[in-house]
């Protein structure tokens, strides 16, 4: 069966279940003989699609079997590679690549070169009328990684509040877009910046009244409003609360 798939693969390289089909193979073979395994079964068949329409499926698969065989400079080395071949909007895994890549810089421990892939990640972001964008799914998260690692790793508290607050004003209807205006209001808050934090969680409490945090705004900004008893579930969670006041 899996002889016939891959010949179907490589006679039909354009067709939507190539990444799929060979994600399961490679599954298979990495689950019963490791990535080693899987990744030499994989050398072969990436030099047979190159030039193919399935050629960046391959290219992202061979990136993460690099990674889980210890080699991280050269994953990230691939990724990038692909993810500057098959440029927005035609590479269907091009931001994926990416987010990827920049997540094994970190874990090399080049911090700020993450940080620089994601920024070319989001650099072809397009405004669309009425102030909408055409966005990848990739985007909003990259954009509040980008504020994590400046906030973690290079402990650059002002760049993460600026970063954070852009997760609000370039992806306002992402899901990621109240725990970055609250984690800017967490360091504000820190840095005694009390008036600050109030105004960024009224901007919370007014864009996104359903999230979890406006149960919790208090926490932070003592001076905000109550929250509306009609609402249900008043307390704010315990595992918000546990870490709303860490530094």
């Amino acid at each position: 069966g899996a002889k016939e798939l891959l010949a179907a693969i490589e006679k039909y390289p354009q067709h939507g279940l190539v990444r799929h089909s060979l994600k399961r193979m490679l599954t298979e073979i990495e689950d019963t003989k490791g990535p080693q395994a899987a990744l030499a079964w994989l050398e072969p068949v990436y030099a047979r699609l190159k030039g193919t329409e399935a050629e960046e499926a391959a290219t992202y698969e061979r990136g993460g079997l690099l990674a889980r065989c210890d080699r991280k400079e050269d994953a990230n080395a691939s990724l990038l590679a692909q993810a500057r071949r098959f440029k927005y909007p035609e590479g269907s895994l091009t931001d994926d690549a990416y987010y990827v890549a920049s997540l094994f810089l970190e874990d090399l421990g080049r911090h700020r070169e993450a940080i620089d892939v994601l920024r070319e990640m989001l650099r072809p972001s397009e405004a669309a009328y009425a102030g909408a964008s055409y966005r990848r799914p990739r985007f909003p998260q990259a954009q509040y990684r980008i504020a994590v690692l400046y906030r973690d790793r290079l402990g650059d508290k002002e760049a993460a509040k600026r970063e954070f607050f852009r997760v609000y004003e370039d992806h306002e209807t992402a899901r990621q877009t109240d725990d970055a205006l609250w984690q800017k209001a967490r360091l504000e808050r820190a840095d005694g910046e009390q008036k600050d934090a109030c105004a960024t969680l009224e901007i919370l409490t007014e864009k996104k009244p359903d999230s979890r945090y406006v149960r919790c705004v208090r926490l932070l900004c003592p001076t905000a409003a109550a929250v509306d008893p009609s609402r249900r579930e008043q307390s704010c969670p315990s595992y918000i609360e546990e870490t709303a006041l860490r530094p």
